[in-house]
């Protein structure tokens, strides 16, 4: 121990952390105060010199670079549209101007704040949003660091536990999206003295969040591009790139947004605006992750998906677009099955009971019954006692057509149940036994020959039900993944380190990255049927892969933009190839019609990306475990802001 103090007062090495690196290692470990005291105790106990500063000098770092005066905690009372009222936590920042200004003061001193021909003297401000679990964060990035998109980079700007549209970003976060309308410069302390920075504002996060801001219907809608007018919703054989996309503007959607009719409007909400002013429509940055993931999950890992099932299909049923369609169309040929069984099996029990009164009144030993309403057929049936007990026929009547005598439409001969269901129908002709030739004991063996054939179709049916029942189930446990072709498959993917969501059957971004690498495209590819479309679909994922590498979080250079463009060439004659019959997402029009306009005109999508705002969702999930245990929601989201913003703070001194 003394030669350990001996070098650290020597500089030789170095025994204790200082104050802030505490503070550091407390926050980084997502440590509460008890596990902090715990590991200091261990120290103690194992005989282990503490490096650990004391928890008040942690606690006074905690109050300097989270202090409840950058912040506010508010609660408010929200009713929905059936009248129910409850009660939403927002969280929010009091004042954007002076905290962005600090951050970048701050990155500045550090020397992490960069400049380069693409951004010019300016700070490059990137709005994200996005709503995971049960709430929506709306944050800032700075986009002139090495590394934009860490979510500790990220500055909170509002957090509240409701339905993420621009009704409730206004209605919580008011006040700083006014603050944000009116953030166009920012001035801070350089080498050379004081100066005033221009602010340019991005529009970044997920698609729906998009939308909403800017007051389009979605993605769903006729018009889905936020861009453009393009109709969407056709095939991808039918699309013609370049065609029909004629730009939108901010004047557009104003213009839009106050036409009288909706077909005028464009897909635009009615009476609505850009929430955020300073945001012109070609820094509205399209979603790289999210069209990354919604394009290859379409075009290639459904691909793959139903690729299997097709392999693993033994059924003889067809599989249909969706699983629930496929499920559905099976269940109705086996429910079919099943009717037809239970139709065999009613008739087949009447005309056993139909054969026993015909045997009785060849006997003559019929029980009366005394039945007023018979008719005047050589055998009526209600003569019979045993007869009125059963309930497959009743006493309707049908007139015979050759004699236009009047008998119980069962006393005709009507006993299966196609026949009975004519029974009483306009322009349906019967003939009573005695007409058709049929008298005494010809009846009776009618009915023994209509049994006998009754037996044999309940063979048959019973036979064809059991199978239906059989293919039924193989094709459900293929539709659910059970197949031997789709364990291989999943196998493969998790051998790459990707894992499939068992609930939504997709990935999420970084697992899907894995998988558009080349090694791991050949190898699960090769677990497929190798149909002559394959060739195609590892072209798709491959040249996929290479627009992922090159949305990073820097300025592309030239070449590495036309490398992009060809990219997304190369997925698109791909698509041409073997995915014809599909439609074209929104997310893949902006693949091909509008990521190429912002990458040449900016250098680059990966700095505005909406990595952060996604990675953001994780880390506060953690902080909600870790204060879990405090009931009151308000205290709960005042720590937890104060953590994300210590977290910031952090992330731009070290």
């Amino acid at each position: 121990m003394d030669v350990i103090r001996y070098l650290s007062k020597r500089a030789v090495i170095k025994q204790n952390m200082t104050s802030f690196e505490g503070f550091k290692f407390f926050q980084s470990l997502n440590l509460s105060r008890g596990q902090f005291s715990l590991i200091k105790s261990l120290f103690r106990e194992f005989g282990i010199p503490d490096p650990t500063p004391s928890r008040s000098q942690i606690e006074s770092i905690e109050g300097l670079y989270g202090d409840d005066d950058y912040f506010e905690v508010i609660t408010v009372t929200s009713t929905d549209f059936n009248g129910n009222s409850r009660e939403v936590t927002v969280s929010r920042l009091k004042n954007v101007q002076s905290y962005v200004q600090l951050r970048i003061q701050e990155l500045a001193y550090r020397g992490k704040l960069l400049f380069d021909e693409e951004s010019g003297p300016r700070i490059w401000l990137t709005i994200l949003g996005d709503k995971g679990g049960d709430e929506f964060k709306l944050a800032v990035s700075i986009a002139n660091v090495e590394t934009p998109n860490s979510a500790h980079h990220l500055v909170p700007l509002g957090i509240f536990n409701d339905d993420e549209n621009a009704e409730n970003l206004t209605k919580y976060l008011g006040p700083i999206i006014d603050e944000l309308n009116a953030m166009s410069e920012v001035e801070i302390e350089l080498a050379n003295g004081s100066s005033k920075i221009p602010i340019v504002q991005f529009l970044g996060g997920d698609m729906k969040f998009q939308y909403e801001v800017l007051g389009h219907e979605g993605g769903g809608s006729l018009r889905s591009c936020c861009y453009c007018y393009k109709q969407g919703k056709s095939l991808i054989e039918e699309y013609e790139r370049g065609v029909g996309c004629v730009k939108r503007s901010e004047a557009s959607y104003e213009q839009d947004a106050h036409s009288e009719s909706k077909k005028n409007r464009n897909n635009v909400k009615p009476n609505s605006t850009f929430l955020f002013k300073r945001v012109t429509l070609d820094r509205v940055v399209p979603a790289s992750l999210h069209i990354m993931m919604g394009v290859v999950q379409k075009y290639g890992i459904c691909y793959c998906l139903n690729s299997t099932r097709q392999t693993d299909n033994d059924s003889g049923l067809p599989i249909l677009n969706t699983d629930l369609k496929t499920e559905r169309a099976a269940k109705a040929r086996l429910l079919e099955a099943e009717n037809e069984l239970n139709t065999v099996e009613t008739d087949l029990l009447a005309l056993k009971n139909i054969q026993q009164v015909l045997e009785r009144f060849e006997e003559r030993a019929v029980i009366d019954s005394g039945f007023e309403d018979i008719c005047e057929a050589e055998y009526c049936l209600f003569k019979d006692k045993q007869f009125l007990k059963q309930k497959r026929y009743d006493s309707r009547f049908e007139k015979c057509g050759e004699c236009y005598e009047q008998y119980h439409a069962v006393c005709m001969g009507l006993w299966d149940t196609f026949s009975w269901e004519l029974a009483g129908n306009v322009g349906e002709v019967f003939r009573c036994h005695r007409c058709a030739g049929k008298t005494g004991q010809k009846v009776l063996k009618m009915a023994v020959k209509k049994r006998e054939c009754l037996e044999k179709e309940l063979t048959v049916a019973v036979r064809k039900r059991s199978e239906l029942e059989c293919n039924y189930e193989c094709l459900m446990d293929v539709v659910k993944g059970k197949g031997a072709t789709r364990k291989r498959l999943e196998a493969c993917w998790k051998k790459q380190g990707a894992d499939m969501s068992a609930f939504t059957q997709t990935f999420c971004g970084n697992h899907c990255v894995k998988l558009l690498k080349h090694s791991a495209i050949a190898e699960y590819l090769s677990v497929l049927e190798q149909t002559p479309d394959i060739p195609y679909v590892k072209g798709f994922l491959e040249s996929f892969g290479h627009y992922q590498q090159l949305c990073v979080a820097r300025t592309l250079t030239d070449e590495e933009r036309t490398r992009m463009d060809d990219a997304i060439k190369s997925i698109w004659k791909n698509l041409l190839m073997y995915a014809g019959k599909e439609t074209v997402t929104p997310k893949l029009h902006i693949l091909l019609e509008h990521v190429m306009e912002f990458v040449w005109q900016h250098g680059t999508i990966g700095k505005m990306s909406e990595q952060g705002i996604e990675s953001l969702h994780k880390h506060i999930n953690f902080l909600k475990v870790r204060f879990r245990s405090i009931p009151k929601a308000p205290k709960r989201w005042r720590l937890i802001f104060k953590a994300l913003l210590q977290r910031n703070h952090i992330s731009d001194v070290s």
